[in-house]
């Protein structure tokens, strides 16, 4: 037997004992214990590791959309309003009223590309807005002129001169131009004791 183990580990003239190469039992439990607890360690040092370099690339993410959004917005705007005045351009041909039949059919035409080109921008969600009979609203409106009257008991727009346009964006409104509108304000009522004395 101990010649087996001279010829296995190379040690030829080398007196070995039977048993003498084995390990202790109980040192080879203490380095295995302590092998396991530094393997752990280890794991979970890089499960936290893992777990924070997740969290700071799904945060870059999340901030990389949101101004990917924006800049995509931004430039949308932009584009769209050098794009405003050929649509008020089509809905002044579409105000021409006329019993020719060659310019009924232009007009029909231009309705039609008007009708494409809304379409358009309401795939970006951005709308017009012609608020005729509509509560004035300052904040999507932008009064053109006012005249007092006693037909109404609240500020109402009674002309549009030009259509507003509005963006909705991550679920918030913009206005990208305010509609130009007349607006109809109720008369004044005179103050008691403010008449004239004369009358």
């Amino acid at each position: 037997m101990a010649e087996e183990i001279k010829e296995k580990d190379g040690l030829e003239g080398v007196d070995v004992a039977p048993g003498s190469l084995e390990v202790e039992p109980e040192q080879s439990a203490n380095t295995g214990d302590a092998e396991l607890e530094q393997a752990r360690h280890e794991a979970r040092e890089m499960r936290d590791s893992w777990n924070r370099e997740r969290a700071e690339f799904l945060n870059f993410k999340k901030r990389t959309n949101v101004e990917m959004g924006r800049a995509r917005s931004h430039a949308i705007k932009g584009f769209v309003s050098g794009l405003l005045p050929v649509l008020d351009n089509l809905n002044q041909v579409l105000m021409i009223k006329s019993t020719d039949p060659a310019l009924v059919g232009y007009v029909q035409g231009v309705e039609m590309i008007r009708a494409e080109f809304l379409g358009v921008l309401a795939r970006e969600n951005i709308q017009s807005i012609r608020p005729l009979d509509e509560t004035f609203d300052p904040m999507r409106m932008e009064a053109i002129a006012v005249e007092e009257t006693d037909t109404v008991d609240r500020e109402k727009v009674i002309e549009v001169y030009q259509d507003g346009y509005i963006i909705t964006i991550d679920g918030n409104v913009e206005v990208l131009r305010p509609a130009r509108v007349r607006v109809a304000r109720p008369t004044k009522k005179s103050e008691p004791g403010t008449q004239n004395e004369n009358s």
